[in-house]
Parts: C-alpha cells; sequence; structure tokens
C-alpha cells in the first residue's frame, strides 16, 4: 500500500471540507430553518386531529428530526395522517435528501478543486522552471572587447555572463510552449518575476505596447541585499516601480565590488512605501497606525512596517564603516529642457550648503571622474544638483536613525535611454563601475566566488552565492 499517496487523499479531502465549509453551514442553516417552519404547520394541522399525539409544540419538530435519522429508539411521535400533513411530509423527505446530498456534493466539489489545484501548482512549478531556464546567462561582444583591451592587473574578470534584462513573452510562449495564462500564474505566485510593458522604458520616442517578463534576484523579504564588506553601497529604492533600474544596479554592484541593497517587493501593490523619500511611518490609505481601525488594513501596515525595519537594519549594517559612502541609483526621461544624460545629486532642496556628502574633496573627485569618463567614452552629458532633482527633506540618508555623521551620500540619475534597449548598456556599466570604484575604493574588486560565477553559463541567478550574514 502507498502511504503517501493514501494520506495525500485524505489531504485532498480534508481540504475539500476546509473549501465548501462555509457552503456547508449556509446550506445546513437553510435546510434547518426550512425544517422548523414545516415543523410548525405540522404541528397545527396535526394537533387537531392527533391531539394525544401532537401535544406540544416541539413533538412536530421531534418527529422531523427523528425523521431524517430513521427514529432511532422510536422517540418520534405518530406519522401525519391529515391530507396537509402528508404533503409536509413529502416535503421532509425531500430535505432529508438534501440534507445529505448538498454537503456531500460540496466536499465532492471541493475534493476536485483541491486536485485540481495540486495539479495546477505542480504544473506552474514546472512552467516556474522553464521561465527559469529561459533566462539563460550570456556574454556581451563589446564588453568582451573592452574587457579585453583591459591591462592584466586591471581585469577583474576575464568573461562576464550576466542574466539578459528581459524575456519578450512572445518567445516564451514560441520556445517554453506556454501560453498567456501559464505565464501570467507563473509571475503571480513568484515575487523572483515581473511583467513589464515595453512602453513604459521612458526611452525616446515611441515603443509599441510589448509585454515582457523580467527575472529579478530575491533574497529578503524586501528584495534583495548583498554584503560585499565594501564602503560603498549601491542603493536602488525603486527597482518594482521602475523598468530596469534594479537589473542595471545589481550588475553595476557586482562589477564594482560594492555592497547592494533594493527595494524588489511590495506588501500594498496598489500603494507603495517609498524608501527613497521615506516619510516618518508608512501609511495604507493615507493613514498612518493611530488613524486605522481595520483590522485587514492594520495587519497591512505592520507588514509595511516589518519590511521597512528589515530594509533600514540591513542598510544600516551595511553601512557601519566610517567613511562609508552610499550611492542611490534612479533613472528619469530625458527631455528638451532637460539634455543632461546623468545626474548627480547630494544638495537638500530650499536649504542652501546642505549636503549629504561629509567628504566634500572625495566627493567632487568621484563627480569630476565620473563625468570625463563617461563623456569621454560615450559622449555624456553630466549634469550636478539640478534643481528638479535635488534632495528633499525626507531622503532616507537626512533621516536621523540612518544619516549618521561617518556616512556620505548622493544621488546617480541615469537616463531611462542609456538603461533599457541600449546595445551599450553592458559597457556603460562597466565603464560607470570603474571609474566609481576607482574613486572611492582604489579600483574594482570582484570576490573570487563572483569571477568564477560570471564566468560560467548558467540559467537565471545563483541564488546559493549570497547569504546574508548579520
Amino acid at each position: 500500500m502507498n502511504w503517501k499517496e493514501l494520506l495525500r487523499g485524505f489531504n485532498f479531502f480534508w481540504q475539500g471540507i476546509k473549501a465548501a465549509k462555509r457552503e456547508m453551514w449556509v446550506s445546513l442553516e437553510v435546510l434547518l430553518a426550512l425544517t422548523v417552519v414545516i415543523s410548525f404547520f405540522i404541528q397545527i394541522v396535526e394537533h387537531a386531529a392527533q391531539p394525544e399525539v401532537y401535544a406540544h409544540w416541539y413533538d412536530s419538530v421531534v418527529w422531523a428530526v427523528m425523521s431524517y435519522l430513521g427514529n432511532p429508539g422510536k422517540f418520534a411521535p405518530a406519522d401525519p395522517v391529515t391530507f396537509v400533513g402528508r404533503m409536509l411530509w413529502i416535503v421532509i423527505s425531500l430535505i432529508k435528501l438534501a440534507i445529505f446530498a448538498v454537503p456531500a456534493g460540496l466536499v465532492a466539489k471541493g475534493f476536485t478543486e483541491a486536485n485540481a489545484k495540486d495539479k495546477r501548482e505542480k504544473q506552474l512549478a514546472d512552467f516556474r522552471e522553464r521561465m527559469r531556464k529561459s533566462f539563460r546567462t550570456k556574454k556581451n561582444r563589446k564588453l568582451e572587447e573592452v574587457l579585453k583591451s583591459l591591462p592584466a592587473d586591471e581585469r577583474p574578470f576575464e568573461h562576464f555572463h550576466y542574466v539578459p534584462d528581459f524575456i519578450p513573452v512572445s518567445d516564451m510562449q514560441v520556445l517554453q510552449n506556454m501560453d498567456m495564462r501559464d505565464i501570467m500564474d507563473t509571475v503571480h505566485g513568484n515575487e523572483d518575476f515581473r511583467l513589464r510593458n515595453q512602453a513604459n522604458a521612458d526611452v525616446p520616442g515611441h515603443l509599441d505596447d510589448k509585454m515582457l517578463v523580467e527575472h529579478v534576484f530575491i533574497n529578503t523579504e524586501y528584495g534583495c541585499c548583498i554584503d560585499r564588506h565594501s564602503k560603498v553601497t549601491i542603493v536602488s529604492p525603486k527597482s518594482r516601480e521602475k523598468m530596469g533600474i534594479g537589473w542595471f544596479t545589481f550588475h553595476l554592484a557586482k562589477m564594482a565590488g560594492f555592497n547592494y541593497i533594493s527595494k524588489d517587493l511590495e506588501v500594498d501593490k496598489d500603494e507603495s512605501d517609498d524608501y527613497y523619500d521615506m516619510t516618518a511611518e508608512p501609511v495604507v490609505d493615507g493613514k498612518t497606525k493611530e488613524r486605522l481601525t481595520d483590522k485587514g488594513k492594520l495587519a497591512l501596515l505592520e507588514k509595511k512596517e516589518e519590511m521597512r525595519r528589515q530594509f533600514l537594519e540591513d542598510l544600516t549594517r551595511l553601512t557601519c564603516q566610517d567613511g562609508s559612502w552610499v550611492i542611490f541609483m534612479l533613472r528619469h526621461r530625458k527631455t528638451g529642457s532637460d539634455n543632461a544624460d546623468l545626474h548627480l545629486i547630494d544638495e537638500v532642496k530650499d536649504y542652501a550648503g546642505v549636503s549629504a556628502v561629509r567628504d566634500h574633496a572625495l566627493y567632487g573627485k568621484v563627480c569630476e571622474a565620473l563625468a570625463e569618463s563617461m563623456q569621454h567614452h560615450f559622449g555624456l552629458l553630466t549634469q550636478q544638483n539640478y534643481k528638479r532633482f535635488k534632495l528633499s527633506q525626507e531622503n532616507l540618508m537626512l533621516r536621523s536613525d540612518v544619516g549618521e555623521k561617518h556616512i556620505n551620500a548622493f544621488t546617480i540619475r541615469l537616463s531611462s535611454h542609456l538603461i533599457n534597449f541600449n546595445e551599450s548598456q553592458m559597457t556603460l556599466m562597466l565603464q560607470m563601475a570603474k571609474s566609481l570604484a576607482e574613486s572611492l575604493t582604489g579600483g574594482m574588486k570582484m570576490q573570487e566566488s563572483e569571477k568564477q560565477d560570471v564566468s560560467e553559463r548558467q540559467f537565471g541567478y545563483n541564488k546559493n552565492l549570497y547569504c546574508i550574514k548579520k
């Protein structure tokens, strides 16, 4: 006897009962109410014909209940003798069938649904693995040429295999034999996949609506945290909201050897919690905890608080070194009035001279080196402290519980066209990593385990490579 299959069958039966519990109670309540009403009318008509048998109001109720059970112990009074009573007796008999048949049918329905759900979950697990295999790591020819041109002592890796930023849904449908519903259900049930619309890339020109699948690395409750024991931490606070920025910053931090922290998940998809301009407390429906009374919304708010707490704890741990640097990475849409490709921001809006940077001498060298590198290699324009993007007073690094005196923080805003659908995005990433690392840490320092990881072809992200060490 296969005990595993037997227990699995019992589990399906129990799941069927749980699924049909509410409907069973409703149906039983309705049937019992009908029984009481019919018993009342039987009592009226039978009391006149058999006053000694149906002497009390509860006699007809006892008779009806015993009729359902087969009258064990002969507790029920005599059967109805009047025409109306016998017609009502027929109705009671039909209710007797319904009392047992309806719950049985509901349980059977629940059993079938549980079995179908189990099969679907196994199918979606298979689809998830097939979707992961669609994101097979690859090399970039332009990046390879740049790597080969570097001196041997400046080359932190020989080859760089990276996870693709997006896979078109149409390609996945053809290659993996999945329909749109399969893809959507798989994405919905797995936090490390996201659906994106190409038209939301915010690149110059008009892009048609085209569905894309994005694969992300998740290892925390809020998204991703990688501790490389560097004094520099890259923070991507809007990886979930802004297309492409999470993928770009993940690989940038890997190339440079910087710590990395990213917000990729959201408790409330209708009201996201901003981790860049962070309010004192999270809100639900625009209300703080003191103003909420609904238990469901309070539970949602508590989840937001816990997610925020974990993020802040990890950020504090990553920036505990004296002289730590925090670089926020965001994106912007390049317009006619704003023709800069990169914006560097450290000053606070409406407060002249107030900055999130402590070491201004080193920061000046960082900005100068980055601007020169971007201009020399790509002809890109860099601008500092553009008034539209200056830090607000609610910026995360200005909070008293995070922005301590030993931390230097600034923001890099990249134009969307540099991140999304750009053939030079990998070489841009390398030159940015090289410039920032040389200015802040003396050069790119990829760990040995990561050198081996990027030199091999694999499917998706290596989830065993990064562990949270607290």
